[in-house]
Formats: structure tokens, sequence, C-alpha cells
């Protein structure tokens, strides 16, 4: 039963190793011409730090066709962050997603979108057009037919909280898996112009000028900073503008106070506070709260790991320890007789620990890859991780040899040394 269940556990091993290498090797392999097609990003650098992000401003493709005659087209594709409401107006039905993208029409020809209805060609021509995924296309108007039906987004930031009727003009096959385009509803990218008063695109602008999505006020950078995190290293840092005037949505002021007269300072700041504006409550926390909390679901895993690994580490031990009694118990005949012919005591350690050494040699060949995969899989939800270092695994194996070598030691030592005339007799 153990040999038909190691068997099986390795054939399942190897199994899931094989497809999680394809995935990885067939990554974007479903867009037909992905060796000549590249995704432009941007590489930061400063004080010996450097990070790539796939992130540029969105001028910066029209000015590259127009430079470099090698390159033949260009599609620009805008993410923008909280989710956008979509709403069907002939049901009335309304989602709510993260999976939507404005595009050039022209991503349509440089990736594949196998259409299932609509012309592909065409299907973003129109300024309010939207094309959406098969699997989409299901949620949003169940059996009715997609095209030519009208919906409504709104989006806090890219239509400013107010609706935009977009139409329906294409449905195409879910993209797979294993492509870094997470798209269900592509809509043209000129449609965000009707947001704006100035029928400009604020992220089109190049050079020293910037745009407030929200005041729409104009600005000058006078100043850059080091990058710097505001939210957990699971995301990549994010361009960000510091203004003098502060943002219709951040309510919060920073205070820096001295650090040996912090609570007299925070009593201050309160009394303050409630002189100024008595009707509303005053409530403060340290910069160093706000960031444990954005780690305080890894700081539970890391307390059940190490609380798992400890229990671990005893149940190896002592099924070790029980697994080597058990041979010494089972092979006490054969070392009284070894010993009889001369056998010394090195010969029956050495009989230990090549009975010892296959298992542990199959067991860490069945075990390293399978942590190995999941670790790298937990590692891959950060944008800013550490390497798997391969002297994780040596040291493990070197701990894991320890303890095996001290315990069969023990139980080698005691069978060896037990009485060769009462062990043969009982025999």
């Amino acid at each position: 039963f153990i040999n038909i269940l190691g068997l099986s556990i390795g054939l399942v091993s190897v199994l899931c190793i094989s497809l999680y290498v394809n995935s990885e090797l067939s990554y974007d392999k479903c867009h037909s011409q992905n060796r000549n097609i590249f995704r432009l990003g941007m590489s930061f650098k400063a004080a010996g730090f450097s990070q790539n992000a796939p992130v540029v401003p969105g001028g910066w493709a029209p000015r590259l066709k127009e430079r470099v005659p090698s390159v033949n087209d260009f599609a620009r594709s805008l993410w923008i962050r909280f989710p956008t409401t979509i709403r069907n107006n002939g049901n009335n039905k309304i989602l709510l997603t993260e999976k939507i993208r404005w595009a050039d029409p022209s991503i349509l020809r440089l990736l594949n979108f196998n259409f299932i209805k609509g012309n592909r060609n065409k299907a973003l021509d129109q300024v309010n057009s939207m094309v959406v995924s098969e699997s989409a296309a299901r949620k949003l108007f169940s059996d009715q037919d997609p095209i030519g039906q009208i919906v409504t987004i709104k989006h806090p930031e890219a239509t400013h909280d107010k609706e935009m009727s977009l139409i329906i003009s294409g449905v195409y096959q879910d993209l797979p898996s294993n492509s870094h385009l997470k798209v269900e509803y592509l809509v043209n990218l000129e449609s965000l112009k009707i947001s704006y008063e100035d029928k400009e695109i604020p992220f089109d602008d190049v050079g020293m000028e910037v745009h407030d999505f929200y005041t729409k006020r104009k600005g000058q950078v006078i100043g850059v900073v080091k990058d710097f995190p505001i939210y957990s290293v699971q995301k990549i840092i994010e361009p960000l503008m510091i203004t003098p005037t502060p943002h219709r949505t951040d309510n919060v002021v920073y205070v820096r106070l001295p650090h040996n007269r912090i609570q007299e300072k925070i009593k201050f700041v309160e009394k303050t506070w409630n002189d100024l504006i008595p009707n509303t409550g005053f409530d403060y926390w340290f910069l160093n709260d706000e960031f444990n909390r954005l780690y305080k679901s890894e700081r539970r895993l890391l307390n059940l790991n190490e609380t798992f690994s400890i229990v671990a580490a005893i149940i190896t031990m002592l099924g070790i320890f029980g697994l080597s009694s058990y041979t010494a118990k089972r092979w006490t005949k054969n070392i009284a007789i070894r010993k009889a012919m001369g056998a010394g005591l090195s010969d029956i350690l050495i009989l230990f620990f090549l009975s010892f050494a296959k298992i542990s040699i199959i067991a860490f060949i069945i075990a390293s890859p399978i942590c190995y995969f999941l670790v790298d899989n937990w590692l891959s939800r950060f944008a800013y991780k550490t390497s798997i270092d391969p002297m994780v695994f040596v040291f493990s194996i070197l701990a894991y040899a320890i303890v095996t070598a001290i315990i069969i030691a023990y139980e080698s030592l005691r069978a060896a040394f037990s009485d060769i005339s009462i062990t043969l007799k009982n025999e």
C-alpha cells in the first residue's frame, strides 16, 4: 500500500509540475504575432534601486511610431483604478467589474480576439462602441443578442461619476487564463474625451504640464522625489502627484510630533480640534500602525506557518524515532548474527544509515518541487518579492540529516551493544 501511495504521489507531482511548466511556456502564446509584439514599460532607477513597470505616458506610442520606421502599429490599453458600473438598459441588470479596458481600435488587430459576433476590423471604430467577451455577454444579456444593445457605464474617475452610453458592437471568445490581458470589456479610448470639457485626455499629455482628474486644474512639475510605497508590496509603486491643495477625497491630516513629547502634543491637538470642531469626533493613528495593518494577513500566515512547522518537525522526529525503533527491533536477530560473524560497530551503523538514506532521498525528491511550487505561487502575489534561495533546501536537508543521524545512531548503538547470547536465545 505504501509503495502504491508513494508512486501515486510521485505521478501526481510530475503531472502537476508538467502542467505548470507547460502553462508558463505557453504564456501569451494565444496571440499569433506574440514574437513581434512588445509591451512598453518604464524603468525607474534611483540610489542603486531599480524598478520596472509596464506603464508609460499615453503619448509615447504615437511618437514612437513617428520616429521609429520599424514600428508597424501600436495600441494603447488603459486600466483605471476602482470598479466600473455597467448597466444593461434593456433589462436594468447592473454589474460591477474591474476587467474593463479603454483601448485604441488597433488592439483588435494586434492581438488575437476571436470574434463570435460583429466585425473585428470595425468593432471599435465608433467612439461610443464597446466589445465584450463571451462570458461577459452571458452575464449581462443572458440569452439575448448583445449586438446593438445599449449599456450605460459609470466610473468615479473615467466618467467623473457621470453615466456614459455605449453600444455593443462585438463579442469575442474568452481569453485564456495564461494571458496577461485579463479583460472582459473593451471600450474605445476616445470615449473618455466625452468626460472632459476641454476634449483632451489628460493622460495623453507629455511634458511638464499635468492635469488633475477631478478639478481639471493644470499645474507644473517643480520637483521629483524618490518612489515610496503607500500600499503593501503586493502592488507596484504607482505614480503619485503631490499638490499643495488637498484632494476632495483626502480628509487626513499628517502631523509630525517630537518623539519625546508625543502624548502631550496629541492631547494639545485633540483640545484644539474640539475647540474648532466641537461636534466632530477626534481620532488619530500612527503611520507604522497603518503599515502593520497592510501586512496583517501576512503576519497571521507567518504565525500559523511557524506553529505548523514546529508541529511538523515534532511529528517528523517522532516518526523517525518510531521507524528506527521498529527497524532495530525487526533486525535484532540479523544484527546479532552479524556481530557473531565479526561485524563491527561501524558496519551496523552503516547498515542503519543506508536503509534510512534511501527513504530520505525519495522523500526529498518528492517534497522539494512541491514546496518550491507552493512558495513560488505564494510569492507571485507580490509585486516586489525575494527569490527562492536554494540554500533554504540545503539547510533543511542538513537539519533533517543531523536529527535523523542522531536518532538512528542512538537506536543502532542500542542494538549493537545488546547481548548476543540473549538475543540469539530469545530469537
